[in-house]
C-alpha cells in the first residue's frame, strides 16, 4: 500500500512538472490584409498564454515577446497596410521575438485565440478607387469634381511652370477613369496616371490649367471637390500706398499766403494751377508709381489682412519668380505688414507664424510642417570630382538612405543619380562632401638587380648588406601558399632614411659583383594596384579541338599563346598618418625551364605576399632569389688550339659555376599636394 502512494505521488510530479515546463513551438505565420485593418496570426503547436508588447517610435516597431516559446528563426516581407516587415528571432532562454516593422505609429490590438495569438493592426491606407472626373465651368469659376468610393486620403501641390495642380491619392488605383481634354476657360486637360510608391498605390491626378489661379480644396464624404477663382490677385503693396497718396492729398492744401511765400518751382514741366475763385500757386503732389517688379533676390514690400496663405504663396512666387510647392495640408489666414525686407525672411516669418517651414532645392520651395517635409521625395544629380561613383554608391547604400532612397550612377559623367526624401539630402551631401576628396599619390621606385655571389658573401646579398648598414632590419616571410622550393625563402629588410643604399649598390657595380637589370618607376594612387613586369613572352602553340553542331568530327584549332617570364612586381599602397605608407608587396620570380612532352613551357615560379610598413622614402629590399647555373670557359693557343685530336693539348676546357642572387629594391614617396 506504502509503494502504491509513493508511485501515485511520483506520477503528480512529473505530470506537474511537464505542464510547468511545457513549450510551446511557433509553427506558422498568417498574415491577412482587411479593408480596415491587417490580421497578422502566430500559430503554435499549444495555447500562447504568456506574452509582452511594447510599441517603439523610432523607428516605428511592435515587438512581441512569447516566453518559453521556440521557432524558426526568419524574416517576412510584408508591403501592405503600413507594415514592412515582419521578422522572427529566436533568443536566449527559449524566448520567441517578433518585431514588426511600420511605416509610421500605427495603433495595434493583440487578441488571444486557440493556439496563437492575432495582432490586429489598423490600416492607415484602406483601398479604393477613383470612380470618376468630372469638370464643370461657370462664369466665375471652374470646378473639377473627384468621385471615389472609398474615404480618400491625398496630398496636392501646384507646379507654377507649366501651371498645374497636382493631386496624389494614396492607396487608389485609377483604372476606371481615364484623361479629360478639356480646353475650357481656366482649365486645358485632367490627366490620369498610376504610380507606385512602396508600399502604397497612388493614383495622380495633374488638372493643367491655363494660367496660375486661386484655387480651393474640399473633401465632401467620398468626393474631392477642386474650385479654381477667376480673378487676378492683387497686390497690396500697391494699394496701401494709393491710401498713402490720398491721405497726403489731404494734408497738402496750404492757406494761399503761405503757399505764395513759400512755394519756388524747382523742375520744368510744373505749372500753377488755378481755382475760380482766385489765381493761387499750388505744388503739385507727386503720385508715386505702382511698385515695380524687384530683381530676383532682392527685397519685397507686402501688406496682408486676412489674406489667404496660399494665395500670399502665390504672389511672393510671382514676385521671386521660384515655384512654391505647398504640401496638402498648407491652410491660413495672414495678417503681416513688412517693407523692404528679403524674401526668405518674408516666407519663413509667415510660415513660421503659422507653425509650417520650408525647403529649397534650386528653383522649387517645398512648404509644409517638418514631419511632413522629411517625407516628400526628390531625385538629384550629384557629379563627383575626384571619387569613383561606384565606389561612393557602396558608401551610400549601407545605411544613410531612408527605405524609400534609390541610388544609381551614370558612368559617363561619374555622377550620382539620387532620390531620396528632401530632408534626408542634408546628411547625402555632407557624407558626399567627405568621401569626394582627392585622392593621394604614392611614387613607387623599384631597382632591380642581379648580384654575382663568391665565396665572401656565399649566404648572400642580404646577409652582408647588414654588416655596413646599422638603419637595416631584416626578417624572413614564408609565402602564404607557394613553397619556395629548390630556391629557398624569400627573404624582406628595411632601410630607414639616411643611409645610402644606392652607394653600395653603385660600389658593387664597379667592382663588377653586381648588376642592374631594371629601375622602373610608377604612380599609383592611395589603395590602388600598380604592377611592374620585367621579363619576356614565350610563345607555344596551344590546339583546342570543338565538336561541329553538324559533322560528327571535332574540328582541330591551334592559337598561339604566350607566357610572361621574368620578374612581375605588385604593390598596392596605403597612405597612413605621418607619412607612413603600409605596402601590399607581391613579388613573383618565374624562370623557363624547358619544354613539356605536350610542347607546352616549364615554368618555375617563385612569390610571396606581404604587408610592410615604411615611412616616407624609406626603402625595402627583398633578396633570397639564388640561382647555380654553369658556364663553360676555354682557352687555347690560336691555331694550334683548333687542330682535330692534338688540339686538345693546346687549350684548356674549364667548366665553371655561378651562384647569382636577384635583389628586389622598393621605395615609396607619397607625392605632397601642390597649391
Amino acid at each position: 500500500m506504502k509503494k502504491l502512494y509513493l508511485m501515485t505521488v511520483f506520477i503528480y510530479v512529473a505530470m506537474l512538472s511537464s505542464i510547468v515546463y511545457a513549450e510551446t513551438n511557433l509553427l506558422d505565420v498568417q498574415v491577412e490584409k482587411l479593408q480596415d485593418r491587417v490580421s497578422i496570426v502566430f500559430v503554435g503547436d499549444t495555447a500562447i498564454t504568456n506574452y509582452d508588447s511594447v510599441a517603439l517610435t523610432d523607428p516605428p516597431t511592435i515587438v512581441i515577446d512569447m516566453p518559453k516559446t521556440t521557432c524558426t528563426p526568419k524574416e517576412i516581407p510584408v508591403s501592405s497596410g503600413g507594415i514592412t516587415r515582419i521578422q522572427i528571432v529566436q533568443q536566449k532562454g527559449n524566448q520567441t521575438r517578433i518585431i514588426v516593422g511600420l511605416i509610421k505609429s500605427i495603433p495595434y490590438q493583440i487578441n488571444k485565440i486557440p493556439n496563437g495569438l492575432e495582432l490586429s493592426i489598423t490600416n492607415p491606407y484602406a483601398d479604393y478607387a477613383i470612380t470618376g472626373i468630372e469638370v464643370k465651368e461657370g462664369d466665375d469659376r471652374s470646378m473639377v469634381v473627384i468621385s471615389t468610393n472609398g474615404a480618400p486620403q491625398y496630398k496636392y501641390f501646384e507646379t507654377l511652370n507649366p501651371s498645374r495642380i497636382i493631386f496624389d491619392f494614396l492607396n487608389a488605383t485609377s483604372g476606371a477613369v481615364k484623361d479629360i481634354m478639356v480646353d475650357g476657360k481656366s482649365i486645358a486637360r485632367v490627366g490620369v496616371q498610376q504610380r507606385f510608391v512602396d508600399p502604397v498605390n497612388v493614383a495622380r491626378i495633374t488638372v493643367e490649367t491655363k494660367e496660375s489661379v486661386p484655387y480651393s480644396v474640399l473633401t465632401q464624404g467620398k468626393t474631392v471637390l477642386l474650385t479654381l477663382k477667376k480673378y487676378s490677385i492683387t497686390e497690396p503693396p500697391a494699394s496701401t500706398e494709393k491710401k498713402a497718396v490720398k491721405k497726403e492729398k489731404l494734408k497738402s492744401k496750404p492757406s494761399q499766403t503761405a503757399v505764395k511765400k513759400t512755394y519756388k518751382p524747382e523742375k520744368k514741366g510744373q505749372r500753377p494751377i488755378t481755382t475760380k475763385k482766385s489765381q493761387v500757386i499750388q505744388p503739385k503732389v507727386a503720385v508715386p508709381k505702382k511698385i515695380t517688379k524687384k530683381p530676383k533676390g532682392q527685397t519685397i514690400s507686402m501688406d496682408f489682412k486676412d489674406a489667404d496663405l496660399l494665395d500670399v504663396l502665390r504672389l511672393i512666387a510671382q514676385k521671386v519668380e521660384l515655384n512654391i510647392v505647398p504640401g496638402a495640408t498648407i491652410k491660413g489666414i495672414v495678417n503681416l505688414r513688412l517693407d523692404n525686407v528679403p524674401w526668405e525672411t518674408a516666407l519663413n516669418l509667415i510660415l513660421k507664424a503659422q507653425g509650417y517651414t520650408y525647403v529649397k532645392e534650386g528653383k522649387v520651395v517645398f512648404v509644409d510642417t517638418k514631419e511632413n517635409l522629411v517625407g516628400e521625395l526628390m531625385t538629384r544629380v550629384i557629379p563627383l570630382n575626384y571619387a569613383l561613383a561606384g565606389e561612393v554608391m557602396g558608401g551610400l547604400q549601407s545605411g544613410i538612405l531612408t527605405q524609400a532612397g534609390k541610388i544609381s550612377i551614370d558612368v559617363r559623367t561619374n555622377a550620382l543619380i539620387i532620390t531620396d526624401t528632401v530632408g534626408n539630402f542634408p546628411k547625402i551631401e555632407q557624407l558626399i562632401k567627405e568621401l569626394d576628396t582627392e585622392t593621394k599619390q604614392v611614387m613607387i621606385e623599384a631597382k632591380i638587380i642581379e648580384v654575382y655571389l663568391d665565396k665572401t658573401n656565399q649566404l648572400g646579398f642580404m646577409w652582408n648588406i647588414k654588416d655596413f648598414l646599422h638603419g637595416f632590419e631584416m626578417s624572413s616571410l614564408m609565402t602564404q601558399n607557394t613553397p619556395m622550393g629548390d630556391r629557398g625563402e624569400l627573404v624582406y629588410g628595411k632601410v630607414t632614411s639616411g643611409h645610402n643604399i644606392n652607394g653600395a649598390i653603385s660600389a658593387m657595380i664597379s667592382e663588377g659583383k653586381a648588376n642592374v637589370l631594371s629601375s622602373p618607376s610608377i604612380r599609383t594612387l592611395h589603395g590602388r594596384e600598380a604592377k611592374i613586369m620585367i621579363g619576356e613572352e614565350i610563345p607555344y602553340q596551344q590546339t583546342t579541338t570543338q565538336l561541329s553542331p553538324t559533322a560528327q568530327t571535332g574540328v582541330v584549332q591551334t592559337n598561339v599563346v604566350f607566357r610572361e617570364v621574368g620578374v612581375k612586381l605588385t604593390v598596392v599602397p596605403f597612405i597612413n598618418p605621418d607619412n607612413f605608407v603600409t605596402l601590399s608587396v607581391k613579388p613573383e620570380v618565374s624562370s623557363f625551364k624547358g619544354w613539356a612532352e605536350n610542347n607546352t613551357p616549364i615554368i618555375s615560379t617563385k612569390s610571396s605576399v606581404a604587408q610592410l610598413l615604411l615611412k616616407d622614402g624609406e626603402t625595402v629590399i627583398i633578396g633570397g632569389i639564388i640561382d647555380d647555373h654553369g658556364t663553360e670557359k676555354t682557352n687555347k693557343v690560336p691555331v694550334l688550339g683548333d687542330l682535330p685530336f692534338v688540339g686538345r693539348l693546346f687549350r684548356l676546357d674549364a667548366k665553371e659555376n655561378r651562384k647569382t642572387e636577384l635583389v628586389i629594391f622598393i621605395t615609396p614617396h607619397i607625392i605632397k599636394k601642390t597649391k
